[in-house]
Formats: C-alpha cells, sequence, structure tokens
C-alpha cells in the first residue's frame, strides 16, 4: 500500500505469501553470453560452428524466459538449497540440505552464466564486447555491430535482459534472485582486461570492473569460480591445479568477493575423494556444478553436487530439452540449420515421441 510501484516490494508480498514446502526436482540450466549478432556467428568456419555449437542467440534467451515464466517456473538463488558449514581457516566442513519454500504450484529453476569474461574472439564472432553502467546506473551492454556502430544496449545480453524481464515479472523471482555468473581471469572479467596489473590503462579496468560487480551484486546476481584458465580438472597436474586455483582467487576474487560456487570447466568434474576436491573445499567451495542430459543435486556431508542443462545448438538439436520447454518454438530461425530441422528432421518423426508429445502436434 505504501510502495505500490515498487518492484521490490511487490516480490517481498510475493516470495513470502502462500508458501509451501517444495520437495521436486531442482532444475539448473545455462548458457555462455549469448549471440547478439547471428550474422557474425553463423557459418562453416570452425570458430562459426562452435558459435552454432555452445552458445544461444538474443532470440533464444527471450523465448526461454517466455516459456519459463509461462510453465510457472521462478528463479532461485543457487545458495537457497544447501547450507555450508566453514572451519576457523575457511575450509568447508559441511552442508546441509535446506529446505526450500515456494509459492504454491510454483517451480524452481537456478540460472547460471559459463564465461562471462569477453574473451577477444567474441568480439568478432557475436558476442558483445563488455558489461557497462549506464547513465541511471544500470548494466547494460557496449559493442560495435556488423556495421561498425558503437551500440549501448539493454536488449542484447542475458543480465539487462533478465533484469527487465524481472521488473515487469515480478512474481517470476524469488528474493530478488537473478542467477550465478561464472568468471574464468585468465583474460580478465566481463570484458575489463583485469589480467595483466602491468598493463597501462589496468587501474581504469579494474575500477570499470568493480563498479559492474558491485551493481550486479546490488541487483540479485551471484559469483562462481570457472577456474583461472579453464583447463581440463582431469587431466592437469595438481600441482598446476593449486596454482591455477590460487590465481583465481588472486585476479578474481579479490575483486568479486568470496564465493563458495565451482563451475567445473567444460563440466568435467574430479571425484569427491580426489585431492584436487579437496584443495578446492580448503578454499571455501562447497558447491559444485557440472553439466548432465539429467537433473539432479546430491548433497553430501561436506560437498554439494549439482548438474546443469546446457541451453545451447548442441541441446536445442537434441532431445534433452523436450520435458522442459516447446523447444521448435525456441530455436533462432538465424542458424543455419533451422528450415532443414524444422521441415526435414521434426516433421520426418527423428524426434523421439516422447518429446513430440511435449510440445503437441502442431510440429
Amino acid at each position: 500500500k505504501v510502495y505500490p510501484d515498487d518492484a521490490n516490494a511487490k516480490n517481498l508480498i510475493f516470495s513470502t505469501t502462500n508458501l509451501v514446502e517444495y520437495t521436486g526436482t531442482i532444475e539448473h540450466i545455462f548458457f555462455h553470453p549469448l549471440i547478439a549478432y547471428p550474422q557474425r556467428a553463423f557459418g562453416t568456419s570452425q570458430a562459426q560452428i562452435g558459435q552454432d555449437n555452445y552458445m544461444a542467440t538474443v532470440y533464444e534467451f527471450n523465448q526461454v524466459l517466455k516459456q519459463l515464466y509461462e510453465r510457472n517456473y521462478v528463479l532461485i538463488d543457487i545458495h537457497s538449497v544447501y547450507d555450508a558449514q566453514y572451519d576457523e581457516n575457511g575450509k568447508t566442513i559441511g552442508t546441509s540440505k535446506r529446505t526450500l519454500m515456494l509459492p504454491e504450484g510454483k517451480k524452481p529453476v537456478i540460472l547460471s552464466i559459463d564465461d562471462m569474461n569477453y574473451y577477444p574472439y567474441m568480439q568478432t564472432d557475436g558476442e558483445v564486447f563488455k558489461l557497462i553502467l549506464n547513465e541511471e546506473g544500470n548494466v547494460v551492454t557496449y559493442s560495435v555491430n556488423p556495421e561498425g556502430e558503437e551500440i549501448i544496449s539493454d536488449e542484447n545480453e542475458i543480465v539487462p535482459i533478465l533484469d527487465n524481464f524481472a521488473k515487469e515479472h515480478t512474481d517470476f523471482v524469488i528474493n530478488g534472485a537473478k542467477g550465478c555468473i561464472g568468471l574464468t581471469g585468465y583474460l580478465g572479467i566481463l570484458g575489463y582486461r583485469t589480467d595483466e596489473p602491468t598493463w597501462d590503462g589496468y587501474e581504469e579496468e579494474l575500477a570499470g570492473a568493480k563498479a559492474v560487480v558491485e551493481r550486479l551484486k546490488e541487483t540479485g546476481w551471484t559469483f562462481a569460480s570457472h577456474s583461472q584458465g579453464h583447463r581440463h580438472s582431469r587431466a592437469i597436474s595438481y600441482e598446476l591445479f593449486v596454482n591455477d586455483t590460487d590465481r583465481w582467487e588472486r585476479e578474481v576474487e579479490s575483486i568479486i568477493g568470496e564465493t563458495s560456487v565451482y563451475i567445473w570447466p567444460f563440466g568435467e568434474d574430479v571425484a569427491v575423494t580426489d585431492d584436487k576436491f579437496a584443495y578446492l573445499q580448503q578454499k571455501g567451495f562447497s558447491m559444485f556444478c557440472t553439466v548432465s542430459k539429467n537433473p539432479s543435486l546430491d548433497i553430501g556431508s561436506d560437498y554439494v553436487n549439482q548438474t546443469r542443462r546446457n541451453i545451447d545448438g548442441i541441446a536445442l538439436r537434441d532431445s534433452r530439452l523436450y520435458d522442459m520447454f516447446d523447444v521448435p518454438s525456441i530455436v533462432d530461425p538465424a542458424r543455419t540449420w533451422y528450415n532443414e530441422w524444422v521441415a526435414n528432421v521434426w516433421g520426418a518423426g527423428v524426434i523421439p515421441e516422447d518429446a513430440k508429445a511435449q510440445v503437441g502436434e502442431k510440429y
């Protein structure tokens, strides 16, 4: 009554009214930075094939948001599913399941983003260049479009798109939760070259990154380690793994603050009995995320493992997402295989019958 147009007030009321304990599956989906310029992304080169396989477009992300909302999913904070205990040195020594309370009829989904670093190749292959703050202090993007024009936008990347969607759909987020941003550090973060303190302009880059990080935290975003160098955790030596983890702590955690979430590079985890796993626990990590077609949440005595579903070209072409989404209506017509896929693959019945039933006979 006092703040009738305030989204935060509306969300607080929504997220504390008619709550019931949720005991079902907790979905976790993830994206890489979005393809903002499909004309740069799709083609026959090896780089373009990589974009087609591992990225999603702005169109596709908007479709996913729309369907999540229509199907009664709500965003929850990744930390809301577990508690963790640490010793005096910050080592993880215990974990336990938290009771998840949701508005009746709603289903939880966690959103994470891998590699929101804006590596140099992304500037030529279709993504935006960096996250910045606009005059109002909100997170938007900076890029240069294929015509050579500088573009500042709140419509071509996950963070500003979701921020705006949540303002319009205040019942889509629980307690303001948005998503978890997984960062490497070997080429800086969020489009800022924070990896080389000896560079001219480093202090300016560092200040820009810190300002964006602070605003992201204020608006419901959290952070995770995605390792420093995005190496294969199983293949590298223990010594290299330790050095990689320590460097991430120096170069990234020093900017974003402490986090208990570790997102395995390439989705390749190590066994909970491995010395590498123990070292991550020693550094205070308690929540570990990998990749799988099947959602699962494993809460051990001193760790939490959760699988995530990738949403990208590979996932859109196979049947792993049909239990959550009407996949054919998500796929961007800009993809080079779109017309053939809809007309031939789908029409020929190659897609499993149980998946076809999920989306209806119109396909």
